[in-house]
């Protein structure tokens, strides 16, 4: 008998661990519409309903951990077996949370980490509606972006860019030997429809992510599939279309979710057809004709003409198409242990550079075309999860993957026949391992990456009149055999030294590789060691130590820590032409190095009121720079066609400082009215002269949001602004001063608002209007205009 009643005890226990709802409710007991309710791995995530109520699957362990997040509420987590003895009501209290707990990167925890952390949620990126996930950064107010082009966007991190900040997705680094010193443009190439996060690590990152991560990682986080963890199979999914006034935008994109007990798949296609895109006509009176497309080129009758624009605000040579594609499949092979499969794919059309499309020598266009594209990324990964506890692990997280990358530069000059063509192969393989292990009262993470780069750099040119192809031109990285290798280990731990402070710590070694080779028959006559081969190697010890220090009305944050970032390929042998500029080899090249030192004061002085500031001090050591170079024989200019080029060449520069301050203030005004403000500002100098400015450094800028949030409709009125910036205080020709005006970059703000109409559990209708006033305005160091006042309609439909 006694065993009969432990086997119905047993029994019930379970029953209710299944249970499938959870109520979740603030303060006074009303519904919380709208909290996201994830587990940590993200395999499971919801979002309450109208009611309130949130829908778990069934089957889930009563140890899983699901968090529970609303803005203006402090965040919860608890495990299924608390919600059962909460009776599955989850009352969330008002309260900006200082120490928010948000997962980031791979599967780590922000509380676990001493670096400024901004998350953009499921939900902003669905209001925002933007195109591209370099769209989605720049609209947080957290991140300045560089566009050289419609078709790209360059994230900036405290003042560091392109090989110096890192891109993830879905825990497989996209940094390769060919990422460039310059403006980088690859973040476009995720697709933003399928977002479900964006986490930006400001601030060293190498300790977890090795070289690259010195201004931070930015972390795109594509949707999971989830389990049914029952015995029946369901399905969901979305189908939406996107206009854009501004640029004639034609996005569909259709999604599809099949879950199983034990299998789930989530499909993805997105394509997108964007026309030119028209800039806003409200200029500066000192400055009337800035930004203004007077004339651009076509090829009529196998001759180049230069015709007059009927609408000198539309930017002609900007419009492009790209389509992207994702699978993911997910098999749950025990309680413990799971398998991703994760499959990428994006293609373009060509993507005209703008900005090199704009230029001008003696009178006339210098291009009469100038092309990327098409631009296209296969990635594939596999990664495997074991959430059973051992001696030396609770965590284990395994990701293998391969990326192929073809970029392609088509450029011709103006009035000449011969078309260039330059086409870069990469081919990506990578393992990562990281591993998890609490000890009392520490958590152990360590692990170990490889990753080894093989490149293929080719060129020809084609005369467009005979079309006979092949002409030897220059290769734009060396002609050979090229090839990059890294592998790192890392041990980092978190010590509680009370409920209120952590202790957090680590060191990482990478050692690095890099060989290349030019071929007899290039253009250029090089020395006989760049024939027969060059090859560097270096290693890397880099460490952090930090404090969370967490009162009831205020925290601090500090740390210090180290980064670096091996010269990868483009930095040490890329030839390219850029402006009046080529850009030479320079094989001595050594890693850049920082020491990083950030204190972050978080304060709350009442339950509807945070803010957060962060001061920020970098040391960067043998910064890459680019300056005045010559080529192996000594030559300090080279001919190209009817231009004299100056030689320039990246080289280690003796010291330079970057340090900056960046807020942000949240206020809950009502139960669904809040306030959200940030504000970012950053300082570079070079050590040798102090009167020398540091490139890539942007103005201050932010945005100013007041969001709403009811049962039907989401809200929001964004105003963003970016000071001036005179040309004083540009870094040198990366900063692109040709592309402003004579004062440098002006001072500017948008006024935008957002509308999300949720009519039913179906159909939901997305309203933008961005830029209200029209202004013009070109952001700083970008070659093209931002976009004038544009009208975003999306409707969506749900299944």
């Amino acid at each position: 008998m006694k065993g009969l009643h432990l086997l119905l005890s047993f029994l019930w226990f379970n029953i209710t661990i299944c249970q499938s709802t959870v109520l979740i409710v603030d303060e006074d007991g009303q519904p919380l519409i709208g909290v996201s309710v994830y587990s940590r791995d993200q395999t499971f995530q919801t979002i309450s309903d109208q009611q309130g109520v949130a829908h778990l699957p069934q089957g889930m362990s009563s140890s899983t951990i699901l968090y529970f997040q609303f803005l203006g509420y402090k965040s919860q987590q608890l495990s299924l077996q608390e919600l059962s003895d909460m009776d599955y009501r989850v009352q969330l209290m008002p309260g900006l949370q200082l120490e928010e707990v948000v997962i980031v990167g791979r599967a780590e925890e922000s509380s676990r980490m001493t670096n400024q952390v901004h998350k953009v949620e499921r939900d902003e990126i669905l209001l925002l509606n933007q195109q591209t996930p370099a769209d989605v950064l720049a609209a947080s107010g957290q991140v300045f972006v560089q566009k050289s082009q419609m078709g790209g966007g360059s994230p900036i991190l405290r003042g560091f860019e392109a090989n110096k900040v890192l891109l993830v997705v879905d825990g497989v680094r996209m940094n390769n030997a060919i990422y460039r010193n310059g403006h980088l443009h690859n973040a476009i190439t995720i697709d933003g429809s399928a977002l479900d996060n964006v986490s930006v690590i400001f601030g060293p990152g190498s300790l977890k992510y090795g070289s690259d991560a010195i201004g931070g990682v930015m972390h795109f986080q594509t949707r999971v599939p989830r389990l049914s963890l029952g015995l029946d199979h369901s399905y969901s999914g979305m189908v939406y279309g996107r206009t854009s006034s501004a640029n004639g935008e034609r996005t569909f994109h259709a999604d599809l979710e099949v879950r199983g007990a034990q299998f789930a798949s989530w499909t993805s296609v997105t394509g997108s057809k964007y026309g030119d895109l028209k800039t806003g006509g409200n200029r500066s009176e000192e400055f009337p004709d800035f930004g203004k497309r007077f004339s651009y080129v076509e090829r009529r009758n196998g001759s180049d003409i230069e015709v007059n624009n009927d609408d000198v605000n539309v930017q002609i040579g900007t419009a492009y198409e790209q389509l992207d594609l994702i699978q993911k499949l997910l098999y749950q092979k025990s309680e413990y242990e799971k398998l991703l499969l994760n499959l990428h794919y994006s293609t373009s059309s060509d993507v005209p550079r703008y900005d090199a499309l704009i230029e001008r020598s003696n009178g006339f266009p210098r291009w009469a075309e100038w092309n990327y594209g098409p631009q296209k990324r296969w990635m594939s990964s596999l990664s495997y999860t074991n959430t059973r506890k051992r001696s030396y692990s609770d965590l284990i997280h395994i990701i293998g993957a391969y990326q192929n990358i073809l970029e392609t530069r088509n450029n011709r000059r103006f009035m000449d026949d011969i078309r260039e063509r330059q086409d870069e192969y990469v081919q990506v393989f990578s393992l990562t391992t990281d591993i998890e292990k609490s000890i009392n009262q520490l958590d152990l993470q360590y692990g170990f990456e490889v990753n080894h780069n093989i490149i293929n750099s080719e060129a020809e040119g084609i005369n467009m009149s005979s079309g006979v192809d092949g002409l030897n031109i220059l290769t734009r990285y060396p002609s050979g055999d090229n090839a990059m290798s890294s592998m790192a280990a890392y041990l980092a731990g978190n010590y509680n030294l009370s409920d209120r402070s952590k202790l957090l710590t680590g060191i990482r070694w990478t050692r690095t590789t890099l060989e290349f080779d030019y071929l007899n028959s290039d253009e250029i006559s090089w020395p006989d060691n760049f024939y027969s081969g060059i090859s560097s190697s270096n290693n890397a010890l880099t460490w952090s130590l930090g404090v969370n220090n967490h009162f009831d009305n205020f925290r601090i944050q500090a740390m210090i820590a180290t980064a670096f970032r091996s010269p990868n390929l483009d930095d040490m042998a890329k030839i390219r032409v850029n402006g009046i500029e080529l850009t030479a080899p320079n094989p001595e090249l050594e890693p850049e190095k920082t020491l990083n030192t950030d204190l972050t004061i978080g304060w709350s002085p009442t339950s509807r009121i945070s803010w957060s500031n962060t001061i920020f001090f970098t040391e960067l050591s043998d910064a890459i720079v680019r300056a005045p170079f010559s080529l192996p024989d000594g030559s300090t200019t080279f001919i190209d066609g009817p231009d004299t080029l100056t030689v320039v060449g990246n080289i280690n520069a003796q010291k330079a400082r970057v340090y900056g301050i960046s807020s942000r203030l949240v206020a809950k005004i009502s139960a669904r009215l809040n306030l959200d403000a940030t504000y970012n500002w950053t300082r570079g100098r070079i050590l040798s002269n102090e009167t020398s400015p540091l490139s890539h450094i942007p103005p201050s800028y932010g945005k100013i949001a007041v969001n709403y949030s009811s049962e039907d409709h989401k809200i929001s009125i964004q105003w963003r602004y970016n000071l001036a910036k005179p040309l004083s205080e540009y870094g040198g020709s990366a900063d692109n001063p040709e592309y402003a005006t004579q004062e440098g970059t002006l001072t500017w703000n948008t006024l935008n608002l957002y509308h999300k109409w949720m009519i039913n559990e179906h159909i939901n209708i997305d309203v933008g209007l961005e830029n209200i006033f029209d202004r013009h305005y070109r952001t700083f160091a970008s070659g093209v205009s931002a976009p004038g006042r544009n009208l975003i309609i999306t409707g969506r439909f749900l299944f």
